[in-house]
């Protein structure tokens, strides 16, 4: 399965990037977020690692995320195993490209080694699944406006 969806943000590259790798403040903005854990030390960048707790679709799943590309401002890639939500690996690759009147933040998703059952129900929820990865933008749009506006 795959998907792709963009938001649009006035806000340059650079400023989007900080707030999209914020893991501290990911609370504050990402929907359904119950609980977030580094599982190390630094900076975000390149083999971070991260525990994250969501709720989707009225039940909560864990996984543990992995960075797999970190190019800022232009780039973040990152997967998961899948073993809070059925197997498979899932891969979220973030492209942030300049626009004359800010940033088109692109989320391209795809759900791989599904088998049986779980690659069947993943068709019949791909919609869901690809909406819900639309309003985390959305929300992150929302955070950051929010903020702009506190600093003003």
């Amino acid at each position: 399965m795959e998907f792709e969806v963009s938001h649009d943000f006035p806000e340059r590259p650079e400023t989007v990037f900080a707030a999209l790798t914020d893991l501290d403040r990911a609370r504050e903005w990402v929907p359904g977020l119950v609980e977030l854990e580094r599982l190390d030390d630094g900076p975000l960048g390149p083999q971070s690692r991260w525990r994250e707790t969501r709720t989707f679709m009225g039940k909560e799943a864990t996984e543990e995320f992995e960075v797999t590309s970190y190019g800022p401002p232009a780039v973040l890639e990152f997967r998961t195993r899948g073993d809070g939500s059925h197997g498979g690996e899932y891969v979220f690759r973030y492209r942030l490209v300049p626009q004359e009147s800010g940033t088109r933040v692109q989320l391209r998703g795809e759900v791989r080694g599904l088998k049986g059952i779980t690659r069947w129900l993943s068709q019949l929820f791909a919609r869901k699944y690809r909406d819900a990865r639309q309003s985390d933008l959305e929300a992150l749009g929302r955070y950051m406006k929010e903020r702009s506006g506190k600093r003003s």
